[in-house]
């Protein structure tokens, strides 16, 4: 099938891995599957993630997707979320929506991630959904807010810091 990793109608996470070189896609999740995506990294060629019909419930969180021919991220019908990833350009597109050409509109919630620019225009640029294709495309990428930095390079509070150590029986 061309893909590293499928993952369908299934439970669990994928974490601190590395994609890349594969032939079409890097992972594959669909079918209902309550799945977590963190903390990877993932290189070219074609696509990194693909996430198909039912994948409603999958987070992906403190990832790097880069170094995509197409797009690093393919969305179709379905509405996962992603928080805290590096979300990076190369050539095509950042993520692409091919969703249903009829029905209720899905909202894509990727707020809170780095795009490799802090231009919103860039950013709605390298996305194609529902924006490109109105009437067409019934799903919609909700970037704002995006972060400015690179996830590694997020500030973080001396009370978030501290929260990190707290004895959580209290």
């Amino acid at each position: 099938c061309g893909s590293t990793g499928i993952f369908w109608y299934c439970t669990g996470e994928m974490s601190d891995c590395r994609v890349g070189e594969t032939g079409v896609a890097g992972v594959e999740v669909g079918g209902s599957s309550e799945f977590v995506v963190r903390n990877n990294f993932f290189q070219g060629p074609h696509r990194n993630l693909g996430l198909r019909s039912g994948a409603d419930n999958v987070t992906c969180t403190g990832n790097v997707f880069s170094g995509s021919v197409d797009y690093a991220i393919w969305i179709g019908n379905c509405s996962p979320v992603f928080r805290d990833n590096e979300i990076l350009f190369d050539s095509g597109n950042s993520v692409v929506f091919d969703g249903p050409p009829s029905g209720e509109d899905f909202r894509i919630d990727m707020e809170n991630n780095y795009w490799g620019t802090d231009e919103p225009d860039s950013i709605a640029a390298w996305i194609y959904d529902g924006n490109d294709e109105p009437g067409i495309l019934h799903g919609y990428v909700d970037f704002d807010p995006f972060l400015s930095g690179n996830v590694a390079n997020q500030k973080k509070t001396l009370g978030g810091i501290k929260a990190l150590f707290r004895d959580s029986a209290r």
